[in-house]
């Protein structure tokens, strides 16, 4: 393990950190190789033809994409978030941040359509979630 020398102007930031209650980068030092980043790893489980942008206008989203076959993906494990539809539209938690499909597509300029999708996720045996209100009506 690769260890650090502290100057005392570390020491005297990391007092402060503590004194006031901040988080400071200086108490847990992490070396660089091991912080993760964002990557193309989600790639390899596109289907041909899929398009997808980056969230970088949600707040909290910056490392999550979406594609037109309503997927969302976070670029740095590279797994598929699962969705949860309801009659209009479907949403994915993000860490903090809850992705809904409407304002997304609307602002992606892409057409919204949530049964053509929901059939999607049916038939591509992709995990989803659906709300009560759409299972006793039965419009999924």
């Amino acid at each position: 393990m690769r260890t650090y020398t502290l100057t005392n102007d570390d020491y005297y930031k990391a007092e402060i950190a503590i004194y006031n209650d901040l988080p400071s980068a200086i108490l847990y030092r992490v070396p660089e190789s091991r912080i993760k980043k964002p990557s193309n790893g989600f790639k390899r489980h596109l289907l041909e033809g899929e398009e997808y942008k980056e969230l970088s206008f949600i707040k909290g989203a910056e490392e999550a994409v979406v594609t037109n076959l309503g997927r969302v993906f976070n670029t740095v494990t590279g797994k598929q978030l699962m969705p949860l539809f309801n009659l209009t539209s479907f949403s994915v938690q993000f860490r903090n941040t809850n992705i809904r499909s409407i304002p997304v597509y609307k602002t992606l300029g892409w057409e919204h359509d949530i049964k053509e999708l929901w059939d999607r996720y049916r038939e591509y045996g992709w995990r989803a979630k659906k709300t009560r209100t759409c299972q006793s009506t039965g419009f999924i």
